[in-house]
């Protein structure tokens, strides 16, 4: 039997593992899904921390591209030159953000190691790109199995196909893993952008097969993931829905209070 079957109904501490350009955190005057996470669970006394990893800031992209692009232009580049730079410069962003992401993925798994030593349960929210760094954590390595004491799994806008999420599907009872992801057509980040980038940079499409369906749902091959749509207008918009993420992560069975993926 999976030891999650007869731990407490509610965790001890929540992780948050956030995605590509938010290792910064960001300033609490900012809307963010962390900065909301951390003000919901502050109200409900719950141990949140988060995870970070060097995916960099897009604060600090922002202002290279800025930088970069106003010097091109200054120095007489033509404009078309100057955003194809662009273009390079965010592609190896994105390469060096996906090679910081495995790296990530070891770290993490040796904190969730030592969080099983001392006996707590744990649940896990992951966003975007922090969800490929959650899943390798779990399922590659050796020594301790985190899986053990993963109380549950919540991915938010994932980027993970169904191929990826076997594994920790499989290592964990049903219904513990719930991913939450925007109706068709409005994640355009997860549509379009990551595509791109992951295509140009590795040749290899971003989602597989699963470019055809619902971007951001996962799962369809397991009954056991809990698929769920927020009513999100972009990628950057689930902070609007942290209370209600943040009360999945504590709850191990009942439904969540969002509308069922079809």
């Amino acid at each position: 039997m999976n030891p999650n079957t007869t731990r407490s109904t509610r965790p001890e501490l929540v992780l948050y593992v956030h995605g590509f350009g938010g290792e910064g955190g960001g300033r609490e005057d900012q809307k963010s899904l962390e900065i909301s996470l951390y003000r919901a669970a502050e109200q409900r006394q719950v141990v949140l921390q988060t995870y970070r990893w060097a995916s960099g800031t897009l604060e600090s992209m922002a202002l290279e591209a800025g930088i970069s692009l106003f010097e091109d232009i200054t120095s007489g580049r033509e404009l078309g030159d100057s955003l194809l730079g662009l273009v390079d410069k965010s592609l190896d962003k994105w390469d060096a953000a996906r090679a910081a992401a495995a790296s990530g993925a070891k770290q993490l798994r040796s904190l969730l190691q030592t969080i099983c030593a001392e006996g707590r349960t744990f649940s896990i929210i992951a966003f975007s790109m922090g969800t490929q760094v959650v899943r390798d954590a779990l399922v590659e390595g050796s020594g301790v199995d985190p899986v053990m004491m993963l109380h549950r799994l919540l991915m938010v806008g994932s980027i993970l196909d169904d191929e990826q999420l076997e594994p920790v599907v499989r290592a964990l009872d049903p219904g513990r893993v719930t991913n939450l992801h925007a109706p068709p057509g409005r994640d355009v980040v997860l549509g379009w952008l990551y595509p791109a980038a992951n295509y140009m940079t590795t040749g290899a499409p971003l989602f597989g097969a699963r470019r055809k369906e619902v971007i951001g749902r996962v799962g369809s091959r397991f009954p056991e993931v809990v698929n769920l749509v927020a009513d999100v207008r972009h990628h950057m918009d689930y902070d609007r829905f942290a209370v209600e993420i943040l009360g999945i992560a504590l709850q191990p069975t009942d439904r969540p209070r969002l509308t069922p993926s079809k």
